[in-house]
């Protein structure tokens, strides 16, 4: 029962990462305070990974 509740807490929360990841600080896009050099931050793959939650796999414990 947690486990559902929990995955369908994790899915509203991400449905909202676009508009999260528009609504960020400048700065946080890049590594240094002049802002030259980029972060090495990708919004995709990032979401891809949290995105693990819908998986079987991301509920076990052990693997």
């Amino acid at each position: 029962m947690e486990r559902l509740s929990y995955t369908q807490r994790l899915r509203s929360a991400l449905a909202a990462w676009p508009t999260a990841c528009q609504n960020v600080p400048d700065e946080w896009w890049f590594a240094d305070e002049e802002r030259t050099v980029p972060a090495s931050f990708d919004p995709d793959a990032a979401l891809a990974l949290l995105n693990r939650c819908t998986h079987e796999d991301f509920w076990r414990l052990a693997p």
